[in-house]
């Protein structure tokens, strides 16, 4: 008896996690992006040239560079400003929307578009984006869940990040919490 119920609760196990509510985060609830994995310890998440990278934005060749403050909206976007806490000069951008390519798309790299500029752009995924607890996703159109981030370093200390590129990269979690030991980030 004992057997058949903890067969049949290991066996329910899948169907209450995958069935779990995703999170998202309240909107107007500001939050920045952190990469963690093998290669990557708390990253922060940045804003260069209209591109996507993790590392410290100080070494980065931008004078746009900046580490990006989020927030979602009612179409499970991430809206980006800069946090200028740590910056020299005053980024000029600001309300940008993170995307991921298309399936469809030759081109890997993640970045951001000015608001609104994703109308009819089949080239990119701009919503959809929500959490499952800390950590960040993207929910498709036909319920799918991916987590396809990683990055590739292009200089050290500097990650440049793609969505579901396999060649040079390596896999990384995208996470809302902020690593407990700074020092750590550098990997």
């Amino acid at each position: 008896m004992f057997t058949g119920i903890r067969s049949l609760l290991l066996a329910s196990l899948p169907l209450v996690v995958l069935g779990s509510p995703k999170h998202t985060m309240p909107s107007g609830s500001f939050f920045q992006l952190y990469a963690y994995g093998d290669a990557f310890g708390g990253l922060p998440l940045f804003y260069a040239g209209g591109l996507a990278y993790v590392g410290d934005p100080t070494l980065s060749n931008s004078s746009e560079a900046a580490v990006v403050s989020f927030s979602t909206n009612s179409s499970n976007q991430f809206t980006g400003n800069p946090n200028t806490t740590n910056v020299s000069t005053s980024p000029t951008w600001s309300n940008v929307t993170l995307f991921v390519p298309a399936t469809a798309t030759d081109d890997g790299r993640i970045g951001f578009l000015p608001n609104n500029y994703d109308q009819g752009n089949s080239t990119v995924t701009t919503s959809g984006f929500a959490f499952y607890g800390s950590t960040a996703m993207l929910i498709g159109s036909d319920g799918s869940i991916s987590t396809a981030f990683c990055g590739m370093e292009v200089e050290e200390g500097v990650y440049q990040l793609f969505w579901n590129e396999t060649d040079g990269t390596k896999p990384l979690t995208l996470r809302s919490v902020a690593p407990s030991n700074p020092s750590s980030k550098r990997h």
